[in-house]
């Protein structure tokens, strides 16, 4: 029996096979039929991929907005930071600087794992914002509070690409399994209507290098 396709070759080589079945069905008389018969699994296969690639770039690009917005952020945290610290020499014994970052380190807000980081800072904005209305470092937390929420919006952007990501690839694993389906039924049909010489021509083989001593499984 020819080799059919595995369920854990990839959905190229799904597409390489096939593309090569179909070439070799054109040039065998009288199984051109079964080119057109795989096609739809085929074009079907290919949509898919084409989709769970758009989804992995958008979930890419998610990935790239969350870090240009926690950079933001930081940028945001360490202005705070800078100003504090000039209007606590401009006002000895002032504190605003340890009041707004009590362990005394600005790092440990700006370094701090970035899906967290918001809620680190927010408690910094949360300071200024309870400051008087006149006080200088006031104005700060508006700006701030803005950057803690972009960086927030778009961790939750890279929650929904990832997920539409995984739903991509799930659509993309059945529409394989439809492939193979097509594929072992068309060189069923071949060998019972064409004879099994003639079927096994029309099917590459799908060689698989053999695994390590030892490992189980079926043979790569």
């Amino acid at each position: 029996m020819a080799q059919m396709l595995y369920e854990d070759d990839s959905s190229q080589r799904h597409l390489d096979l096939v593309r090569r079945h179909q070439r070799r069905c054109r040039k065998t008389k009288g199984a051109a039929g079964y080119a057109s018969k795989i096609e739809p699994a085929r074009a079907a296969l290919e949509e898919k991929v084409a989709a769970t690639r758009r989804k992995r770039e958008a979930e890419e690009d998610a990935g790239d907005d969350h870090g240009l917005a926690d950079e933001l952020q930081d940028d945001n945290v360490t202005t705070v930071w800078d100003r504090a610290g000039e209007f606590d020499r401009d006002n000895p014994g002032a504190g605003m600087q340890a009041k707004l970052f009590p362990s005394g380190r600005r790092t440990d807000v700006t370094e701090a794992n970035i899906w967290i980081e918001p809620d680190e800072v927010d408690k910094i904005v949360s300071v200024l914002a309870g400051l008087p209305e006149d006080h200088p470092l006031r104005p700060l937390a508006e700006p701030l509070g803005e950057a803690a929420q972009g960086s927030r919006a778009a961790g939750e952007g890279v929650g929904k690409a990832l997920r539409q990501r995984k739903l991509a690839e799930g659509d993309e694993e059945l529409a394989a399994a439809d492939v193979r389906r097509a594929y072992e039924r068309n060189y069923l049909n071949a060998r019972d209507v064409l004879g099994r010489k003639v079927a096994e021509r029309l099917f590459v083989k799908n060689k698989r290098r053999a695994k390590k001593k030892g490992s189980e499984g079926p043979a790569q």
